[in-house]
């Protein structure tokens, strides 16, 4: 009996053991899948796209961001190096470009691109929206250096339309937050119809609706409107109006 309870508890005892590492495994599993999965741990993806152009080589990073860079020469070796980790993927650099490049590698820790050239060259480079153009040009290159692209420039220029744009509507709609915001109605009487003018002094986005005799106008700003006027002596074709203050803005209904 003794020795079967000795035999019992050793069984236990394995049992216990077998159910701690696997609790160990597991919890090792998921501390490397958090790890894996952490946030902090993701680089700023970008491609590298090698052409040989009109006398000159050319090398274009495209960023999902563009990181603050540094490019420096030394000794045949061309390096770009980032302020942050970059998951670069390389064309075949050095077969796209064998007279300017031999081959091309990214560092360990993706915080630099390095390559090895064919010879000494001029580098010059130009940042356009999340690109970054280097080009490798002859050490007897005359005149001024390459351009962007037509294209790179056009998306460039409707950028900055677009930038223009935003900001002017910024500009605007600050204007109008620090103007108390107002709405006056002016009644027009011709012979054969009647003008309504809803005069505001902030720009404002309009909606009409018509269900059977009842014209609904939403504006998308608030404002008290004074139908006084309008109810005591309505032109020809209103017969009744009411306007209220909604979530949305003010709403006016006009019964014809």
């Amino acid at each position: 009996m003794v020795r079967v309870g000795r035999l019992a508890a050793r069984i236990l005892h394995m049992m216990q053991s077998f159910r701690m590492t696997s609790m160990l495994i597991i919890l090792s599993m998921v501390s490397l899948l958090i790890l894996v999965a952490t946030p902090g741990m993701a680089a700023n993806k970008a491609a590298l796209v090698s052409r040989t152009e009109d006398g000159y080589g050319r090398m274009v990073f495209d960023f999902g961001k563009m990181p603050k860079f540094k490019v420096e020469l030394s000794s045949g070796v061309l390096v770009v190096s980032f302020d942050q980790k970059i998951n670069l993927t390389l064309d075949k650099v050095g077969s796209n470009i064998p007279d300017y490049v031999l081959l091309g590698r990214v560092d360990p820790d993706g915080r630099a691109a390095r390559f090895a050239l064919s010879k000494q060259f001029r580098v010059h480079t130009m940042v356009a929206g999340e690109k970054l153009f280097v080009d490798l040009l002859p050490m007897d290159w005359k005149g001024l250096p390459p351009a962007l692209p037509q294209e790179v420039v056009a998306e460039l220029a409707r950028r900055a339309r677009e930038a223009e744009k935003a900001k002017k509507l910024a500009l605007a709609l600050k204007e109008a937050q620090a103007k108390k915001t107002r709405v006056h109605l002016r009644i027009g009487r011709m012979p054969t119809f009647s003008r309504l003018v809803f005069d505001w002094n902030v720009p404002v986005a309009t909606a009409m609706m018509r269900k059977r005799n009842v014209v609904t106008l939403e504006f998308d700003k608030r404002a008290k409107l004074d139908l006084s006027r309008l109810k005591a002596d309505p032109p020809r074709f209103i017969l009744d109006a009411k306007s209220s203050i909604v979530e949305e803005g003010l709403r006016v209904e006009l019964t014809i």
